[in-house]
């Protein structure tokens, strides 16, 4: 149960910052194995179900950004069905919902695409099939190669912000939609770090670091919400025996990550206005090490 604990704890609190929780949540399994002897075995969708508490931080801290345009959508709602004009404050109000939501469904899209190909590839490669018939594992390397990719993302991120920092986002509505779709759905390989290769993308592209901030996790909220509504608790509630893992001591775990998790988030938020995300990259330096030691080891 302790290691269940630890992992819930790397998986929640870890998501708010741009290192791949998953990434680490599978270190720490491997870690575990290699100290302790003991590997476990977690539910399937356990870890969509851990998307509940990254949804609840993700929802309060913009809370002051999404709640007025519902309260405008609802408001033109209510005129429309009493048959009333819409005041401006309403209609800009849903010019932007419609924006946000069509700009975001065309990169979750893309994503889901790249997504389910990704899955595909993984799991009918031929050099996937190749290493499985000599009983080679390949998560190890495919997690450093996952965990180099979003350390050179933020080397990138620093060239850019210390060369070419111009701000401009030339690409338009469609097109930027596109490309942050397909690299989030990059962050199917473990170790890539869907935060950071959206942010570092949008950075690229030309988004201010706020705005760079948000369109990462505009497009990733709904993809948190189905996974943690079908994947999670959908398949919870098929498979009533999981329920048994949920202890006092994991309820009481989970809020407390979600706490932190929200002090982190907060804190990446800080790091981004100061511009000083490509400091992760330095960290990365960590898993990556300790991955290195447990391949040699």
């Amino acid at each position: 149960m302790n290691e269940l604990l630890l992992v819930v704890i790397v998986q929640v609190c870890l998501e708010s910052l741009p290192i791949s929780s998953s990434g680490h949540m599978m270190l720490a399994s491997m870690l575990c194995e290699k100290l302790n002897n003991f590997s476990y075995a977690l539910p399937e969708h356990f870890d969509h179900f851990l998307h509940g508490p990254t949804l609840v931080v993700l929802l309060t801290f913009f809370f002051s950004s999404w709640w007025p345009v519902v309260k405008r959508c609802a408001g033109a709602l209510a005129a429309a069905v009493r048959g009333c004009k819409l005041s401006d404050s309403q209609q800009r109000g849903v010019r932007l919902a419609m924006h946000v939501i069509s700009w975001a469904f065309v990169a979750d899209v893309v994503s889901v695409g790249v997504y389910s190909i990704g899955k595909l590839l993984f799991k009918f490669g031929l050099p996937a099939v190749a290493l499985a018939k000599e009983g080679i594992m390949p998560n190890s390397e495919i997690l450093l190669i996952g965990f180099c990719v979003t350390m050179l993302l933020f080397a990138a991120l620093w060239v850019h912000e210390k060369y070419n920092d111009n701000n401009k986002n030339f690409l338009g509505f469609i097109n930027s939609a596109l490309i942050l779709g397909f690299v989030q759905g990059l962050a199917l390989v473990p170790g890539i770090s869907r935060f950071a290769i959206n942010f570092v993308t949008a950075r690229l592209l030309g988004y201010p670091p706020r705005r760079a901030f948000q369109a990462s996790f505009v497009i990733f909220i709904p993809l948190v919400i189905a996974g943690f509504l079908v994947n999670g608790v959908g398949e919870l509630i098929k498979h009533p025996e999981w329920f048994e893992i949920f202890t006092p001591a994991l309820i009481v775990t989970m809020l407390l990550s979600t706490i932190v998790a929200y002090a982190l988030f907060v804190l990446a938020h800080r790091i981004v206005l100061a511009r000083k995300m490509s400091m992760f990259g330095l960290y990365m330096i960590v898993p990556i090490g300790l991955l290195v030691w447990l391949m040699v080891g």
